[in-house]
């Protein structure tokens, strides 16, 4: 690039970024285009993988984790 910039635009450009994942300056309709640079600057997460982790679990996970919590407390009164 011109002038060798690369460093001074990226640092810009994150600035950007979180400035608008706080306040919300820009429409996200806008940012879509630039979705792929953001995650390869591992600036946010793409909207999926936000959407994966926010979604609440399913029945099935939820009763597979109650009983892997009631094994682990049986575990500790016996070892304790």
């Amino acid at each position: 690039m011109l002038l060798q910039l690369h460093a001074h635009l990226n640092a810009v450009f994150a600035h950007f970024v979180e400035f608008n994942l706080r306040f919300q300056t820009v429409e996200e309709k806008e940012l879509e285009v630039l979705e792929d640079l953001i995650v390869a600057l591992k600036l946010a997460k793409r909207k999926a993988e936000e959407e994966e982790q926010d979604a609440p679990m399913s029945d099935k996970e939820n009763s597979a984790s109650a009983e892997n919590g009631g094994q682990e407390q049986q575990q500790q009164s016996s070892d304790g």
